[in-house]
């Protein structure tokens, strides 16, 4: 999508209130999902809401989600943009690369377990960030916030979201 094309994405997001922008995803197996999850990108640094990027079979709301901690502030916004968009019962796990960070990374689990009609789990990924693209296949919603460096969202299977 050109720039053109994400601005009026945008302003349309504003001028209606959207909570999210959605956006087609091609399936994990074509060339085009690159350049989709891009496009998507680029669309999520000019928008002031999430971005959810969905690939054409998903069909119910995601069971497993796995958000990347590990940038910061936007870790904690793909947190927070996640919840409403899981069923009840689903597991959330918030992953993070940076072991001595595994104590707060609990607590917040904890809180949102409470809060929420969730399984929260957290994982300390010992092997650090080489470890994202082989975990993120085993979940239907990734989660992180823009400018991952990790590889995860280009690996992931299901939707993701950008924030």
């Amino acid at each position: 999508s050109s720039d053109a094309d994400g601005q009026a994405v945008t302003a349309a997001a504003r001028a209606q209130k959207a909570e999210y922008i959605f956006v087609g995803l091609a399936p994990a197996t074509t060339a085009a999902r690159a350049a989709a999850l891009e496009a998507s990108a680029r669309l999520a640094a000019s928008a002031e809401v999430p971005v959810l990027a969905v690939p054409p079979d998903a069909q119910f709301l995601p069971r497993r989600a796995l958000v990347d901690m590990d940038s910061g502030e936007a870790g904690m916004r793909a947190a927070s943009a996640a919840l409403p968009l899981l069923d009840d019962g689903a597991t959330l796990t918030l992953a993070t690369a940076v072991p001595h960070e595994a104590g707060v990374l609990q607590r917040f689990a904890a809180t949102l377990g409470a809060l929420a009609k969730l399984d929260v789990r957290t994982a300390v990924l010992t092997g650090g960030a080489d470890e994202l693209p082989d975990l993120v296949r085993n979940y239907d919603l990734v989660a992180a916030g823009n400018g991952d460096t990790t590889g995860m969202l280009a690996a992931a299977r299901g939707s993701i979201l950008i924030v």
